[in-house]
C-alpha cells in the first residue's frame, strides 16, 4: 500500500494527537499526585460489581482491534475498506485531542487500580473521557459497514463493553457516558465514516 498525501496527513496527525494525549495525561497525573484527592462517589460503581479481571477483556478488544486494522491494511485490496481504517485513525486522533483538552482544565482523582503507578495504565488522575469506549464504538461501527453486520450490533456491543469497563473501575461511569455522547455526535455527523468534514 503506497502512502498518499491523505494517509501521510492522517499518520502525522494521529502521532501528534497521541503525543499530546500522553503529555497532558502525565500533567494531570502529576497535579493529582500532589493533591491526593480521594476517589469520587459513582452511581455506576454502586450498581455494578468490581471485577478488575475484566481488564483483560477490555485490553483484548483493543489489541484485537489494532491487529484487525493492520491486517486490513496489509491484506485487503479494497480501497474503500482501507479508507475506513484511515477514518478510524482520524477519529482516534480526534478523541485524543478532545481528552487532552479535558486533562488541561479539570483534574479528577482516579477511579482505577491503586497499585498502578504509570499514568497511562492507571496513575492518580482520571482520564475524563473514555477513549476505550469511543474507539471501540467507532471501530464496531466500521465493522457493521464493512461486514454488513445488523444495526443492533453497535448499541449491544457498546453496551456490553461499557458495562465491562465500568466493572474494571478503569473509568468513572460519567467518562463512559461522555464517550457515548461523543460517539453519537461523530456517527451522526459522519455515518459512513468518510471523514470528509475533517478536511483531510
Amino acid at each position: 500500500m503506497g502512502l498518499t498525501d491523505s494517509w501521510l496527513a492522517t499518520l502525522a496527525i494521529w502521532a501528534s494527537a497521541a503525543a499530546l494525549y500522553y503529555v497532558t495525561l502525565f500533567y494531570a497525573d502529576r497535579r493529582q499526585r500532589r493533591r491526593r484527592m480521594p476517589a469520587l462517589d459513582d452511581l455506576g460503581f454502586d450498581l455494578t460489581p468490581r471485577l478488575p479481571q475484566l481488564q483483560k477483556y477490555v485490553d483484548f478488544c483493543g489489541v484485537g482491534g489494532s491487529i484487525w486494522m493492520v491486517s486490513v491494511l496489509l491484506f485487503s485490496g479494497d480501497h474503500e475498506t482501507r479508507e475506513y481504517i484511515r477514518a478510524l485513525l482520524d477519529y482516534n486522533a480526534l478523541g485524543n485531542v478532545f481528552s487532552s483538552t479535558l486533562h488541561l482544565v479539570t483534574i479528577l482523582p482516579t477511579a482505577e487500580f491503586e497499585e498502578s503507578k504509570f499514568a497511562g495504565m492507571g496513575g492518580n488522575a482520571d482520564k475524563l473521557m473514555s477513549n476505550h469506549t469511543f474507539n471501540f464504538g467507532v471501530g464496531l461501527h466500521a465493522c457493521t459497514l464493512i461486514y454488513s453486520w445488523p444495526a443492533w450490533a453497535l448499541p449491544a456491543g457498546v453496551g456490553i463493553y461499557s458495562y465491562c469497563l465500568c466493572c474494571t473501575r478503569c473509568h468513572y461511569s460519567v467518562d463512559i457516558v461522555l464517550a457515548w455522547w461523543f460517539l453519537f455526535f461523530v456517527l451522526h455527523l459522519d455515518p459512513g465514516l468518510k471523514g470528509a468534514w475533517l478536511a483531510l
